[in-house]
């Protein structure tokens, strides 16, 4: 789906379906008070019957969107809405508290455990990867740094496309075997340029992150990510599901795609890995990744410094974006942005990209795979305003919903 700003603005006048909402979110203890829904000076196309509502309702009602957005100012539900089914075969519909599959969005979360260590001097950005972990070639052990692999400039391509990831993977069935093997693969794999002489969206890049997290702290990723993150901001919902767990769960929502002759949408848990990587594959609710937002922006994942490291942009990138296949994406949801006159200059962060619109930051972290289209948008500082997009459908589906919010909160 290519959706611009005049067929999303087009679509204001739409009328509203029944949509299920949430509760007033459970201030955390270091949230600032902050007008309610409809309340102060939070824009009328984000209230209730807003344009924001209205078109989520147009979509869904055509079958293009199922899942749960929340719009949150301060910590606090603005518009909280969920579409469709979590699981089409028990008839279970999504909702506020629906975990969903959430493709790159935590590449945000692997950078945090780095900056997490970066601040206990456990390493530095500009220690080579060879400094941090063994087995990988002198040419890349002694040239790619941490920077590189955070701002997709390592030289590292995707493991996804790989022969020796298809072949092997199907074998894994622990955490363990997924972390090894996946490093092992990319160890095999040669450097697409010079690491600084250009940029591409690397998930190998990011599975390096993780496996330095493991080896650095002494303990595996998963376990890390789980109590220093997960933990750390209180998102109760969010977690590492092996595929196994995701089957055996009706509540979770499940990833709709297409079926091979591109009719009628397949359950297609099976495109997915074992369980997810530091590249990808976390489960969370809306409220999970608010709560992540508030956290990070707070100081109560990381010092005030290295957020502001982590949420600040280190080179534009090209053509307004950047993208990639697998559990990918730019700030798009997972494919190449192209540039339009006018568009917000797009930047590489440390995990996320970032958006100049004016004079407005945002961050913009997405995802997209087979049946997944995420995305988180923080707008800082402290999160004043947090959007998320969940969906279980297609690698686009949310793209549009987190478009016109982001166009409401920067016109």
């Amino acid at each position: 789906m290519t959706t611009t700003r005049r067929s999303i603005l087009g679509l204001m006048g739409a009328a509203p379906v029944a949509a299920g909402s949430v509760a007033a979110l459970a201030p955390r203890a270091h949230a600032a008070s902050g007008t309610g829904s409809g309340h102060g000076d939070v824009p009328a196309e984000l209230r209730p019957d807003g344009a924001l509502d209205r078109f989520i309702a147009e979509l869904a009602e055509r079958d293009e969107f199922s899942g749960s957005v929340l719009v949150a100012r301060r910590g606090r539900e603005v518009l909280a809405r969920s579409h469709g089914s979590a699981n089409r075969e028990r008839s279970v519909p999504n909702g506020p508290d629906t975990a969903f599959i959430l493709g790159s969005i935590n590449k945000i979360f692997t950078a945090v455990a780095i900056a997490q260590l970066v601040e206990q001097r456990a390493l530095r950005y500009d220690d080579t990867l060879g400094a941090l972990i063994g087995g990988f070639p002198a040419g890349t052990a002694e040239r790619v740094t941490v920077h590189h692999m955070l701002t997709h400039t390592s030289g590292m391509g995707d493991f996804h496309g790989s022969a020796a990831y298809r072949e092997r993977s199907p074998a894994w069935d622990s955490a363990e075997e997924v972390m090894n093997g996946i490093t092992d693969v990319v160890r095999e794999l040669p450097l697409l340029f010079d690491p600084g002489a250009g940029q591409t969206y690397s998930n190998s890049a990011f599975h390096v992150l993780g496996a330095i997290v493991q080896e650095v702290a002494g303990v595996p990723y998963h376990d890390y990510v789980r109590e220093r993150v997960f933990e750390a901001a209180e998102m109760a919902g969010a977690a590492f599901l092996t595929r196994t767990e995701w089957r055996a769960d009706p509540e979770v929502a499940r990833p709709y795609a297409p079926g091979p002759d591109g009719g009628e949408l397949v359950e297609v848990i099976d495109a997915h890995g074992f369980i997810g990587t530091p590249a990808g594959g976390a489960f969370a609710t809306c409220l999970d990744l608010v709560r992540f937002a508030r956290a990070l922006t707070a100081g109560e994942l990381v010092g005030s410094a290295q957020a502001e490291l982590l949420l600040s942009p280190k080179m534009p990138l090209p053509g307004g974006g950047s993208g990639g296949p697998g559990e990918g994406g730019g700030p798009g949801g997972g494919e190449p942005v192209a540039a339009e006159p006018g568009r917000a200059m797009t930047f590489e962060g440390y995990g996320t990209p970032l958006a100049l619109s004016g004079d407005t930051w945002v961050v913009i972290r997405s995802g997209g795979s087979a049946g997944v289209s995420t995305s988180l948008q923080i707008f800082p500082p402290a999160a004043e305003w947090a959007v998320v997009v969940l969906s279980n459908y297609g690698e686009r589906a949310g793209a549009p919903i987190a478009d016109l919010a982001r166009q409401i909160l920067t016109s």
